[in-house]
């Protein structure tokens, strides 16, 4: 971040983005690692429910932008490689700090409203879930009363958080690929996927252990804890 602000040549669109990204990365882990380190290395499991909206609120509004930080680079690659002439048109400074404000905001007010359903709920038997973190969907799976528009809004946020980011890096790359099939030289190819990597390499870390924690979770019961 301080070698952004510092490097006039890093001052482009693009390096908007990634200084988001390493905010929201040093931002996140703010809030979810002392919590952690006090469950694992102190043992000190309970929380008060008003610190776990609290807790729940700032990891899932982080965990949130670091997705949608990625979209915002597959956007970015989308234009600089099948629209290079008019990439210092779409691209600019302006156009960056408004997504990122955009996103911030739409991401702010969702997980807010989450936890604020969650005020509503009633417990009647277990309080303890099975998680390091105070998880959205495992702790609505233990109201006794109506869930629905709490469930209606786990929805939005997974596909906030999940899928259309997914879905649009994926499209995103379809039509890279395409674009690149019609570059005649490899090497041009080469030059072209090199800066696509670091990229590639941020969505695999990203997504992949969100998937599989999704899966792995979806049939176990919130407070199933062996």
């Amino acid at each position: 971040m301080a070698v952004i602000c510092l490097d006039p040549n890093l001052r482009t669109p693009k390096y908007i983005i990634v200084f988001n990204l390493a905010f929201t990365d040093l931002f996140g882990n703010s809030a979810l690692v002392p919590k952690v380190l006090d469950v694992f290395l102190f043992n000190h499991h309970l929380i008060p429910y008003n610190d776990c909206l609290t807790f729940l609120f700032f990891c899932y509004t982080c965990l949130s932008m670091q997705s949608l930080n990625l979209v915002a680079l597959a956007y970015d690659r989308l234009i600089a490689i099948g629209y290079p002439l008019q990439y210092h048109v779409k691209i600019t400074h302006r156009s960056m700090f408004c997504v990122i404000a955009s996103f911030w905001l739409s991401i702010v007010t969702v997980v807010l409203i989450a936890a604020g359903l969650l005020t509503r709920l009633s417990f009647c038997q277990s309080v303890v879930i099975r998680s390091y973190f105070c998880d959205h969907g495992q702790l609505f799976r233990l109201a006794c009363n109506d869930t629905t528009p709490t469930t209606i809004m786990a929805v939005l946020l997974l596909t906030l958080i999940l899928w259309f980011p997914l879905v649009f890096i994926v499209c995103t790359y379809l039509y890279i690929s395409y674009a690149l099939s019609k570059v005649t030289t490899v090497q041009g190819r080469l030059k072209a996927l090199k800066t696509c990597t670091a990229h590639l390499s941020l969505v695999a870390i990203y997504f992949i252990p969100i998937l599989v924690t999704f899966m792995l979770q979806k049939n176990i019961h919130p407070n199933d804890i062996p």
